[in-house]
């Protein structure tokens, strides 16, 4: 983990890694308080095939997911965009399927919440 803004230390910045870790596996992924108590009210989503998602329905969808091992993640970063946002970013290999992953959480009521989540698929071939 890397970065530092005003107010964000390297101790948070390890917690929010830390979080968007969690969201990974499969115990929170199939946990309804868990998944509502790190998903932002205001959380959106835009997923590989580019659609839009809201909070609701990705906690539907992830809850109805085939809990499988955690998602593999490499290069996994976070940075500090302000006093009360931080930017995580890393690089997911789940099923064959590699993305680039980016993750906006923000400090809210004292708690870090995602806020906004993107993942982009990775062509096959170099530069990938």
């Amino acid at each position: 983990m890397s970065g530092h803004d005003g107010g964000v230390d390297a101790r948070e910045l390890d917690e929010v890694a830390g979080l968007e870790r969690e969201l990974l596996e499969p115990a929170v992924r199939s946990s309804r308080p868990r998944l509502e108590a790190l998903l932002d009210e205001d959380f959106t989503e835009v997923g590989a095939s580019g659609r839009s998602w809201a909070r609701a329905t990705v906690v539907e969808a992830l809850l109805a997911e085939d809990a499988g091992a955690p998602t593999p993640v490499t290069v996994l970063r976070a940075v500090a965009l302000g006093e009360e946002v931080v930017l995580v970013t890393y690089l997911s290999d789940r099923a064959t399927r590699p993305a680039r992953r980016s993750s906006v959480w923000h400090r809210r009521d004292g708690a870090w919440r995602l806020r906004h989540h993107q993942g982009t698929p990775v062509p096959p071939g170099p530069g990938g």
